[in-house]
């Protein structure tokens, strides 16, 4: 089911009239239309300047193709414009017409030639905004909708003939869309087992955003990450300074093992699937569409994160050769006699007999017994080859297998076709839609729908594909990553050890301890990518923008600056602080200057010297040279009197303060709880995201309140923290014992943990 996404810092409240016609050439943006409507456009997508716009179409079509409209029909001009990356359309929807059905909500999209109306992939629904996003790379017309039941022949647009089934035209090889009504990164990456030292594989075709690593691999295989959504893609070259010694990919999160076997994760972490035990070491980990499991130095396996189906409680008695975490659940080859374990959602009876590798997928595995046959169960696949293998990967609704010649079969519903014979491999990794094998010589070729461009000149040992990525390791032990890296899961930043950590709606940036910035996340507009040669001490970060003042006291803004919130004025600040889309520093005088959007009167500060400021979404706060508080913008409720103030943080609609004795105090909505702090719960630094609040208390342990959909106030226990940040629906702190950030919540962008 589609994931209720709590990616922004804030609801949008802005650009409510009909849309501007808007220029946007290589560097990027976002042009936003009536009622929400909106085109995210990523860096490097466009190699030319276009101007942009969207309008509403008043006549919506009496029959779309398959669906059932949920809101207002909108284009977006002009019409046949190719993009280089995906771009993200969002559109507003009627909650009136969707009751329970929010899950199956997608954006449904026509091409200019009045194709009919296809669920674009990456379908993401934001509940509190009432918008839904996909991605493509190109568009025309585009609402809100579900699938209907009925498959008859349908009309969509004026002049169409019934029945037509055109998609998008002119799209570029690698192109992919996902079934109507199907969920975000509904792929997985299967990894192979069984394999030879090195030999790796992700595992594919799990539930929506689920994907999987490689099992019973040897420390040394490696893995990659999958089930990315729409955005950023990276087309090589992320070669790292790392070495894990495997890497597994889930929907949204990534984890590996370092030379040490320690498990790292990064990535999403809303059920806590990116949050390993800190004191086990392993030799395999893999990972499904929200949990992670790993099997330790004995072969006793571990697990954790979403838990709904007991897919993430492992047997205590067992040990295992070899394991493989599908969608909703996981499976084991038991080191005693190569049977297999399962446990979580039921896929049917699992097959007797003893088994050297394991595979799993979507809603099917895949098993290779002794006998070197393959046996598979779940989702029908259809008639398995019956040649002898000695690798396996798993799809969205596809196997492919390597046979004891390195030619490559590949079997199932989703049409992935097979390879000539004529080339041998020594690995395979399928996709959602593509695949990819490692030839001899260690050139790696893809097929069906793959994106990016493979590196060239490079040898690899190991591969791995997600829903729109493909990842591989190369002889030096290298990972390379090309393809969708929206959430940065393809994308491994430097261990870099930090000073100052701070939370965007998309992105993470940090302050090292030379005074550096390091961003990761999205970069569309330009947010991730610092003024070089500054030396900060200070960092704030928007919705798509970042500012941080320097060590003389300077402003520095970059990204979005589309109302003026990255036009930083001159002169010297002490704190500066960055809201949905406005920006307020305090200058050497104790004075307030604030600058970008004002439509909520966020702009108009108080005239006095404060010491301390804090922006929410659409309103602003500060505490005064006198320790109280003073709030402006959109109404948000009334500081308490009486108190005097030490820390100040802002949320969409809320704000809380810490008082000299460290006791927080919170006023504004509390629908959700983000106002019931613990209590006796001193603490001394604390930060808001939109609908939830973090601190640090005197130890440095977090303690979080309000909304926790995405677990974004499930802080890891047992770890302690320098500093916290929260935004949107996560939070990111510096970890005592290694000043490395450690995230946690929706979109949370973990480094190596």
């Amino acid at each position: 089911m589609a994931v209720l996404l709590l990616a922004t810092a804030c609801g949008s409240k802005i650009s409510d009239a009909d849309s501007a016609d808007v220029i946007i050439g290589p560097k990027g943006g976002v042009v936003t239309g009536p009622d929400g409507a909106s085109l995210e456009i990523p860096k490097g997508a466009l190699d030319e300047e276009v101007r942009f716009s969207i309008r509403r179409r008043e006549v919506l079509p009496k029959e779309m193709a398959g669906v059932n409209p949920a809101g207002q029909l909108y284009e977006f001009l002009p019409h046949g414009v190719a993009f280089k990356k995906d771009v993200v359309v969002s559109v507003p929807f009627d909650e009136d017409k969707v009751a329970d059905a929010a899950e199956a909500l997608a954006v449904y999209w026509a091409s200019q030639e009045k194709g009919p109306y296809t669920a674009l992939h990456g379908a993401q629904v934001d509940g509190f905004s009432k918008r839904v996003s996909g991605f493509t790379r190109h568009f025309s017309f585009g609402v809100a909708g579900l699938p209907v039941d009925a498959t008859g022949d349908t009309e969509t647009e004026t002049g169409e003939t019934p029945g037509d089934t055109e998609t998008e035209t002119g799209e570029t090889p690698g192109d992919t869309e996902t079934e109507t009504g199907e969920t975000p990164d509904d792929t997985e990456t299967e990894t192979e087992t069984g394999e030879t030292p090195g030999d790796t594989e992700t595992e594919t075709g799990e539930t929506p955003d689920d994907t999987e690593t490689e099992t019973g691999e040897t420390p040394g295989d490696t893995e990659t990450e999958t089930g990315e959504t729409p955005g950023d893609t990276e087309t090589d070259d992320n070669s790292q300074p790392l070495r894990p010694s495997t890497v597994a990919a889930g929907a949204a999160h990534s984890c590996g093992l370092d030379e040490n076997n320690k498990a790292h994760c990064w990535g999403n972490n809303d059920q806590g699937q990116a949050a390993p035990p800190e004191s086990t070491t392993f030799i395999a980990i893999t990972a499904g569409a929200a949990h992670t499991c790993g099997l330790d130095n004995n072969g006793k396996a571990h697990c954790w994160g979403d838990n709904g189906e007991s897919q993430a409680a492992p047997p205590e008695t067992e040990i295992f050769a070899a394991i493989a975490a599908g969608g909703s659940y996981t499976c084991g080859i038991r080191q005693s006699n190569g049977t297999l374990l399962c446990w979580g959602a039921d896929l049917g009876a699992v097959p007797s007999g003893a088994f050297t590798a394991i595979a799993a997928g979507r809603a099917h595995i895949c098993g290779i017994a002794v006998s070197g046959t393959v046996q598979c169960w779940g989702a029908d696949l259809g008639t398995a080859p019956t040649e002898t293998f000695i690798a396996i990967s798993a799809g969205g609704e596809d196997v492919c297998g390597i046979d004891e010649s390195g030619a490559v079969h590949c079997w199932g519903g989703g049409d992935i076709a097979t390879p000539s014979d004529s080339v041998k491999f020594t690995a395979i990794a399928v996709g959602d839609t593509h695949a990819c094998g490692i030839a001899e010589g260690g050139k790696v070729q893809c097929w069906g729908a793959a994106l990016g461009d493979v590196p060239e000149e490079v040898a690899f040992t190991a591969i791995a594909a997600g829903d729109f990525h493909t990842c591989g390791v190369d002889v030096a032990d290298n990972l390379h990553c090309w393809g969708n890296d929206y959430h940065g899961q393809s994308t491994l930043p430097d261990s870099v050890a930090l000073a100052v950590i701070i939370a965007g709606s998309f992105h993470t940036c940090g302050i090292n301890k030379e005074g550096k910035v390091q961003c990761w996340g999205d970069d569309s507009q330009g947010q991730i990518t610092p003024p070089a040669g500054v030396t900060f001490t200070t960092l704030t970060a928007g919705n798509f923008h970042t500012c941080g003042i320097d060590e003389v006291g300077g402003a520095h803004c970059w990204g979005d600056n589309y109302h003026g919130q990255s036009s930083a004025p001159t002169g010297t600040f002490t704190d500066i602080t960055a809201g949905n889309f406005h920006t307020c520093g305090i200058d050497g005088g104790g004075t307030i200057q604030c600058w970008g959007a004002n439509a909520s009167d966020q702009l108009a500060a108080p005239t006095g010297a404060f010491t301390a400021i804090a922006a929410g979404c659409f309103h602003t706060c500060g505490i005064t040279v006198g320790n109280t508080v003073q709030c402006w913008g959109e109404s948000q409720g009334t500081p308490p009197t009486g108190v005097a103030f030490a820390a100040i943080t802002a949320g969409l609609e809320h704000t809380c303060g810490l008082d000299e004795g460290g006791q927080v105090h919170c006023w504004g909505t509390n629908e959700f709880g983000q106002n019931d702090a613990p209590e006796n719960t001193p603490l001394r630094t604390i930060s808001a995201g939109i609908f939830h609040t973090c601190g640090l208390d005197g130890e440095g342990r977090a303690h979080c309140w309000g909304y926790n959909e995405y677990g974004q106030i499930d802080a890891p226990q047992n770890v302690t923290f320098t500093a916290l940040s929260s935004r949107g629906a996560y939070t990111c702190g510096i970890r005592t014992q290694d000043s490395l950030p450690v995230c946690w919540g929706n979109l949370a962008r973990n480094l190596w943990r």
